[in-house]
């Protein structure tokens, strides 16, 4: 191997290693723009990194500045739960001691013969129950065998007014946890209210701000000098013209790569640089032709006007596109001559006569013959 074709073949590592860093950066990029426009189509793709920052701040801050009132709603709301916990117990043990006393207060009413006539102890209010147990308490000659009843009766009175009581003190309990948790919850709302429109500014769906800051921290950790943050401010036509000019580039080394290794004639430093620019120019001009096409799709009754929309491409669409004419220059250089004769007139019998007259030879020379 001569010193030439080695130092031809190290140049094309070296531009092939870098096509594929400064695709890497686009791709990233490119593929950033097109998920947020899918998640906020109003901002068409475009993101300012120092806005970003700006809103996650003041996000930081809110949050910051509420830490207290969280931490209090996170403490009340435990309250809340805990006394309702403990009233629903309350009540269910009211509840049994209740049904405790009518018995006893009814099996005693028949001893002493007093039950006839009587509302039936057990339809009496915890009050009413009271009232009638303390009246069989009180009877003046109570006999003896009966006493001890009636001893029984004012131990679950007594029991029974102890519940009552406690029941109102925790209800007591419950409507100031409750106050306090509405007026720290107030708080709360209103910071999370002013969070959720400051992430709308970037996101339509406040939920997919998360997701992309993350993504919008990777392609800067991943991008040296604030290329990924320059490039996802850009217009996304823009980015997606770079991707594709790159790409045809790209396109355009793998073209040479199996020229360098089969051919005879050497493959010069001269030809590669001039079929990279063929390659992007060829790239770039099947990109125009092909937004026209879509455009001109996008103008038919009941067709989406995000068919012209650069944000709404998908990267790999325009990267594939951009290899493809990269690699296909030539080829690519008379379908377009061929699509311009029948389109613009002039020539296109001959054409259809001759498919290769009046093409330029992409590799100079006299047109093929």
């Amino acid at each position: 191997m001569s010193i030439h074709k080695w130092l031809v073949g190290f140049a094309l590592a070296v531009i092939m290693i870098a096509a594929l860093m400064i695709n890497a950066f686009l791709f990233s990029a490119r593929s950033f723009q097109f998920n947020l426009a899918q998640a906020a189509p109003g901002s068409n793709g475009i993101l300012v990194m120092d806005t970003l920052d700006r809103v996650r701040d003041e996000i930081n801050r809110y949050q910051t500045d509420t830490a207290g009132s969280r931490g209090d709603a996170i403490r009340y709301e435990g309250e809340v739960n805990t006394l309702t916990a403990q009233i629903n117990d309350l009540q269910t043990r009211i509840n049994a001691t209740m049904i405790q006393l009518a018995q006893e207060v009814a099996t005693l009413e028949g001893a002493l013969n007093r039950n006839e006539g009587a509302q039936p102890a057990a339809s009496l209010t915890p009050e009413e129950l009271e009232v009638r147990a303390a009246a069989l308490i009180e009877t003046p000659g109570l006999p003896a065998a009966h006493s001890a009843s009636a001893s029984t009766i004012g131990q679950t009175t007594q029991a029974l007014r102890a519940l009552q009581d406690e029941l109102a003190r925790k209800r007591g309990e419950l409507n100031t946890a409750q106050y306090n948790f509405r007026r720290v919850g107030g708080i709360v709302a209103d910071a999370d209210n002013r969070i959720i429109a400051l992430k709308q500014t970037v996101v339509t769906d406040y939920e997919d701000f998360d997701r992309v800051v993350a993504e919008a921290d990777s392609l800067r950790r991943t991008s040296p000098a604030g290329i990924g943050a320059a490039l996802v401010a850009a217009h996304p036509a823009f980015t997606s013209t770079l991707l594709v000019l790159v790409m045809g580039a790209l396109g355009a080394i793998l073209y040479l790569f199996p020229a360098y290794m089969t051919r005879a004639n050497p493959v010069t430093f001269a030809e590669i640089i001039m079929r990279m620019l063929f390659g992007m120019v060829s790239a770039l001009a099947f990109y125009i032709v092909a937004n026209a096409a879509i455009a001109g799709i996008a103008f038919v009754p009941g067709q989406s006007e995000a068919a012209n929309n650069a944000a709404l491409l998908n990267p790999f669409t325009v990267g594939l596109v951009g290899i493809v004419a990269g690699i296909m220059a030539d080829d690519i250089a008379k379908w377009i001559q061929r699509r311009g004769t029948e389109i613009l007139g002039g020539g296109s019998a001959r054409a259809a006569a001759d498919p290769d007259a009046g093409i330029v030879n992409p590799h100079g020379g006299p047109p093929p013959v």
